[in-house]
């Protein structure tokens, strides 16, 4: 049986790792890649970001990173400070 083609990753089209933005609080890092997938870790109990728990969070816990998000990745100067500070 000839051997199958290898799909590209996302990586090899470009020779980079996917785009992703994301934040970090006290407590957690939140991420979200291009490519639709989720990290959340939980840097108090998990310093190495071992496990991903975006799957057991609650859900207003992920909204609220989420707009963190949106928020400083279109903010400028002055007003991102103040999204910081929050």
């Amino acid at each position: 049986m000839d051997q199958l083609p290898k799909w590209p990753k996302p990586w090899d089209l470009t020779g980079h790792l996917p785009e992703w933005r994301g934040i970090r609080t006290e407590r957690r890092t939140y991420v979200e890649h291009v490519t639709g997938d989720f990290e959340l870790y939980d840097d108090t109990t998990d310093p190495y970001q071992a496990l991903n728990r975006v799957c057991a969070a609650a859900q207003d816990v992920l909204t609220s990173l989420h707009a963190m998000t949106v928020a400083l990745s279109t903010c400028a100067g002055d007003s991102c400070r103040r999204l910081e500070n929050q």
